[in-house]
């Protein structure tokens, strides 16, 4: 039967449940701005009637459930986008970093300075018994071989720092994988207590978002709470169990699972790191050493071919040997590093005014036997407008990726972020409604006064 004790009953539950209601919203409003906070809701339902023989009459209000706004296909979308506009961001990046070495067009650049040491044997055969214009032609060169040394040293450091790199982020995407096995054992305890682990399910998510970034995932649930993550439909998260990831191998390297599954494309940072440590760097690489050993081959063909008075013939201008032609390796022969006047200008011994060796060599800007396309130039040129078509098509890509990946993140901030304003709506009609109950509260105690007298 309807008593002044259910009355009283009614506004106490009133109140608890309006005390409730503006704990969520103020949480709400406190993170608004919490990265990876999703808005959280607070239910309510009626607390079971009580049936009477005067009628059903109920007892006041419960708490349904608090439960965070979240869709999980705008997880996935989002995701999605994030692996490749990130690595491609990062492809840029390293791409840049070894456009900077050639850093064409420039008056110091190899181009130059190839154009110096050809130009240097013109004038040279314009006199070839003028022992100042040896001495350029000795300058020059040692200043080619220079830049080719410099070139070959950056390209290496860029090597090393994009392995060391990588091999940072696969450590980092070990510990994200061990932080969400973690969570996954704290939200599976939480749910099966009866909780709802709402800020333990957005860390992890935030977790498995910065994931996202480095590697390409795909995130399944478990029945149990728990999530699943692959990579390149390799499982590497089920529940707490984790396989950590090893780089390894020299180029190409490769990235494997501690069970020994190799993963070939990664995808994300780490993709992107791996794709230009094994395919861009080796590519400029071997490209820089083509050119600096056709230059080699090629200029010491034609002066080893000359004679001088100091050293007769068959003298290389560069050092021949096999592990020296290479760019990072490229150098000035001991004999014409030690004396200019052993450059051969002439094939024919004590010929004087014979420059048939400067004009052969000073040839080979315009026509070079082993380069490619048979011309130094123009295998410099394309080395470099390769770099540069990559670079610029990675930053297409990676402009079109962040923008979908912004789109992406704004469709889902329209269902799990937080709007101040209606929060503050939601508080004014809650503050109301505790009033209120707070009013039945003295209304039944007056009652009850009345009774009593």
């Amino acid at each position: 039967m309807s008593s002044l004790s259910s009355l009283s009953s009614i506004a106490q539950s009133a109140l608890m449940a309006q005390e409730a209601a503006m704990q969520v919203t103020g949480q709400n409003i406190a993170n608004a701005q919490t990265p990876g906070y999703s808005r959280q809701t607070l239910t309510l339902q009626p607390s079971t009637p009580e049936n009477t023989p005067n009628g059903v009459f109920g007892t006041g209000v419960s708490i349904a459930s608090i439960t965070r706004s979240r869709n999980v296909l705008l997880d996935q979308q989002y995701r999605s986008q994030s692996a490749p506009s990130s690595g491609y961001q990062e492809r840029s990046t390293l791409l840049g970093q070894i456009q900077n070495v050639f850093g064409e067009p420039s008056t110091t650049g190899l181009a130059n300075t190839m154009d110096n040491f050809f130009s240097s044997w013109s004038e040279l055969a314009s006199n070839p018994a003028d022992a100042s214009a040896k001495a350029v032609v000795q300058q020059d060169g040692a200043q080619l071989a220079s830049t080719f040394n410099s070139y070959a040293t950056q390209l290496s450091n860029i090597a090393a720092n994009t392995q060391t790199g990588l091999a940072a982020s696969i450590a980092q995407v070990n510990t994200l994988t061990s932080q969400v096995a973690t969570m996954n054992s704290q939200i599976v305890a939480a749910t099966s207590a009866g909780a709802s682990p709402n800020d333990l399910l957005d860390q992890r998510d935030k977790m498995l978002d910065q994931l996202s970034q480095m590697v390409s995932i795909t995130v399944s649930s478990n029945k149990d709470g728990s999530d699943q993550v692959n990579i390149g439909g390799i499982q590497i998260i089920n529940g707490t169990a984790t396989k950590s990831l090893a780089l390894s191998g020299g180029i190409p390297l490769t990235v494997t699972t501690s069970t020994g599954d190799a993963l070939p494309s990664p995808g994300g940072q780490v993709g992107a790191t791996l794709t230009v440590a094994n395919t861009e760097l080796p590519n400029a690489r071997n490209g820089l050493n083509q050119l600096a050993a056709s230059i080699i081959t090629d200029v010491n063909s034609a002066h080893a071919a000359g004679w001088s008075p100091p050293a007769g013939t068959g003298v290389d201008f560069f050092d021949s040997a096999p592990a020296n032609a290479t760019a990072q390796n490229m150098r000035l022969s001991a004999t014409v590093a030690a004396d200019a006047s052993t450059i051969a200008t002439g094939s024919t011994a004590n010929a004087a005014g014979d420059n048939s060796v400067a004009l052969a060599v000073a040839a080979l800007q315009n026509f070079s036997p082993s380069a490619p396309g048979n011309s130094f130039s123009g295998a410099y040129s394309s080395l470099v407008t390769s770099v540069a078509d990559a670079k610029n098509a990675s930053d297409s890509s990676s402009t079109v990726y962040q923008t979908l990946q912004q789109q992406a993140d704004a469709q889902r901030q329209s269902v799990s972020g937080v709007n101040t304003d209606e929060e503050l709506t939601k508080m004014i009609q809650q503050q109301q409604a505790y009033v209120a109950a707070a009013k039945l509260i003295q209304t039944v105690q007056a009652m009850s006064t009345a009774l009593l007298s």
